[in-house]
């Protein structure tokens, strides 16, 4: 038992290491890509819209918490979840070369998630009809919307994470990992089995170092886009 203590200690350490070290250097790319200038940005359109995406995408990634073997099993399967989304995005971007339809796609998305707030506050006020007055949906929020709606009559999104994951390869992720923070993450029929073997010793430990697979990913797909300059 005691030589099992030890070994979770070491492995501990190496992983806590690595996903600190990882962090620190996309924090350093993050300021990479914020200080670099493309001279001009009309002469070479497509380094400034590589830049942006790398910038927004790294800047992203910073502002994420950094996890450790004491992390819940739930942060660790939402952090994994999203740096494996991320993984899928950025190298299906980079594959097809769409970094020019970037702002197609954050568009779009934010046209959603305004239909999605503005849901919200009916949904909201339907619950508490004593709010009403301190929960707004703001002008400027449908203004917002109204200009995004007239945009993009036609959907501008990326495929699916599954069918991204098919063209890259990465099945494998997507079928395991995917799937299973699915039935972890939300509330579904196999909520009702009561099964918590994830946070086990060796489980929370086997995802914290496939996390930190991902973060070295990410790390080398947006250098390669840094070196590109």
């Amino acid at each position: 038992m005691q030589g099992d203590n030890t070994l979770f200690q070491q492995l501990d350490n190496i992983i806590v290491l690595s996903l600190k070290t990882n962090h620190l250097k996309l924090v350093e790319l993050h300021e990479k890509f914020k200080n670099f200038k493309v001279t001009n940005p009309s002469d070479r359109p497509d380094l400034a819209y590589k830049h942006a995406f790398g910038f927004f995408v790294s800047e992203y990634l910073r502002d994420l918490k950094v996890l450790d073997e004491k992390s819940d099993i739930d942060s660790i399967f939402l952090q994994g979840r999203r740096l494996l989304e991320c993984v899928i995005t950025v190298k299906y971007i980079q594959k097809h070369d769409l970094f020019e339809q970037v702002v197609g796609f954050c568009e779009w998305d934010r046209k959603e998630y305004l239909e999605g707030q503005k849901a919200r506050v009916k949904a909201d006020l339907d619950l508490f009809p004593y709010l009403e007055g301190i929960i707004k949906w703001d002008i400027k929020q449908q203004q917002d919307l109204d200009s995004l709606q007239r945009k993009y009559a036609q959907p501008c999104k990326l495929p699916s994470v599954r069918k991204m994951a098919d063209d890259l390869g990465l099945e494998a992720d997507y079928a395991y990992f995917y799937k299973l923070t699915s039935k972890i993450l939300h509330f579904c029929p196999f909520s009702l089995n009561n099964e918590h073997l994830y946070d086990g010793i060796v489980h929370k430990r086997v995802f914290l170092l496939r996390i930190d697979c991902y973060w070295k990913e990410l790390i080398k797909e947006l250098s390669t886009l840094y070196v590109s300059f």
